[in-house]
């Protein structure tokens, strides 16, 4: 075990190192700005940063509908880090996390259409307390998403779980992980489809080329992201080489 986790170790220490020699092209002034709000937040002096631990619940597609019948999910509109975003939660479960770049008219939907029958209700105080408790990472505690997906969505999806923070892969990395090598379009696709941002990070999947690109929720949020978890990643590697 302590051979593993020597190796585990050096693997992170050369992935938070290639990702910070890259950080002055990945950061605009836009991003430097954005990231400055996340890292005050994440790890304010004396704070120790955790990992969250985020795991996959979900219905299948011929589920949905039933799936949804009687299911309470509450709503809402709260400023992140990264921008404006709305979240949809489900007890302690976040079925909806989007960004957006404006104000909402309304309720996404991405969040009626995925769950037709559930009973909503709006509520932006909770969701800002939710939204503060995903980015701020105080504690190491357990957060499971309800999601619906394909079979094939569901596998991308679980894999990206696995990209340690300030890492990244390639849609071919991922295609490879899950058994097919050759479906790295299909995999953009899966991770286009994402329905709950940040806590699945299809952001930390880039080109084979390197560019930060194609991203639902714009590539200078993707920037900013990246950036700002490499930075949480030095730290954190830091703190346990002392």
């Amino acid at each position: 075990m302590r051979g593993q986790g020597k190796v585990a170790l050096e693997w992170t220490l050369a992935c938070v190192f290639h990702n910070l020699r890259r950080l002055p092209r990945l950061m605009t002034i836009k991003t430097q700005n954005i990231t400055s709000r996340f890292c005050t937040l994440w790890a304010p002096s004396g704070s120790r940063m955790f990992e969250r631990i985020v795991s996959i619940e979900a219905a299948s597609p011929g589920e949905g509908k039933s799936a949804s019948t009687g299911m309470r999910v509450g709503w809402g509109v709260a400023e992140s880090p990264f921008g404006l975003c709305s979240l949809g939660w489900s007890g302690r479960r976040i079925c909806h996390l989007a960004f957006y770049d404006q104000a909402m008219a309304g309720m996404p939907d991405k969040l009626r259409v995925t769950w037709p029958n559930a009973d909503f209700s709006k509520n932006d105080r909770a969701a800002k307390e939710w939204i503060r408790e995903i980015f701020a990472r105080k504690s190491a505690e357990h957060i499971p998403v309800f999601v619906r997906g394909t079979a094939f969505q569901l596998n991308v999806w679980r894999e990206l779980l696995r990209i340690p923070r300030g890492s990244v892969a390639t849609y071919s990395n991922i295609a490879a992980a899950i058994g097919i090598p050759g479906a790295y379009r299909a995999v953009g696709t899966a991770c286009g489809s994402n329905p709950v941002a940040w806590l699945i990070p299809c952001h930390r999947v880039i080109l084979a080329t390197g560019a930060i690109s194609g991203y639902r929720w714009g590539a200078e949020r993707k920037r900013s992201m990246l950036a700002a978890e490499a930075w949480a990643a030095s730290r954190r590697v830091l703190s346990v080489c002392e």
